[in-house]
């Protein structure tokens, strides 16, 4: 608007000054438009929303999106598309881009560095690793590594919780848990000085990754 103005005044009153304002307007157009499309291309994050009795994350890098979801969601696109698709489109995520997996089934791997690894109950996005405790996998035996927890479905707090997770900073209940769960969970934290992250009080859950991850 700027350019055009100034332009419009320099075919109207012929002096230079308002052709070189219109200029630098629109270089200041372009160079804005270029740095967005930068910083678009390097994204990469890790969206955990908020979305009513179910659960939903993505995996973003540049245009490219994974989204890991609930059955329902899968047969339910429309929903699923009224929570993610402003964060989307403000993220200049292309939707045809978009691969959509299942929580309950996901067994992924991608790149050869296995920087992306999705598979029971457990990511590994970069160096980001988020576990999820889902009823599906509740009862896995292993010693995670991870730093993030994402409690999915009303899950319990497990038997010896700090043996296995030790290295687990921040728990995160998203829209699948309910009032009295979160307060299980809030608790726990706060006994044993853990981070806690509810979707329900604060909204999505953003992770920006601090090296870059193969896509």
């Amino acid at each position: 608007y700027l350019s055009l103005f100034f332009l419009s005044l320099y075919f109207k009153e012929a002096r230079k000054q308002f052709f070189w304002l219109s200029g630098i307007a629109f270089i200041g157009l372009f160079s804005l438009q270029l740095y967005r499309e930068y910083t678009v291309r390097k994204q990469e994050k890790v969206v955990i929303y908020h979305l009513p009795k179910q659960s939903c994350i993505e995996l973003i890098k540049g245009r490219n999106c994974i989204q890991l979801t609930d059955s329902f969601c899968i047969a339910n696109p429309g929903k699923l598309k009224m929570v993610t698709s402003g964060y989307e489109i403000k993220s200049g995520i292309l939707s045809e881009r978009n691969s959509i997996l299942c929580l309950d089934k996901c067994d992924y791997t991608l790149a050869d560095k296995n920087q992306i690894a999705i598979n029971s109950g457990r990511i590994q996005f970069g160096e980001i690793r988020l576990d999820i405790l889902r009823p599906s996998n509740h009862k896995t035996e292993y010693v995670s590594e991870a730093e993030y927890l994402l409690i999915s479905h009303n899950s319990k707090p497990p038997f010896q919780f700090l043996l296995k997770y030790p290295k687990c900073k921040t728990v995160i209940l998203d829209g699948s848990n309910s009032v009295f769960r979160c307060r299980q969970w809030k608790k726990l934290c706060e006994e044993n000085s853990l981070r806690f992250y509810s979707t329900n009080r604060e909204g999505a859950l953003i992770l920006e990754l601090k090296k870059s991850a193969d896509f």
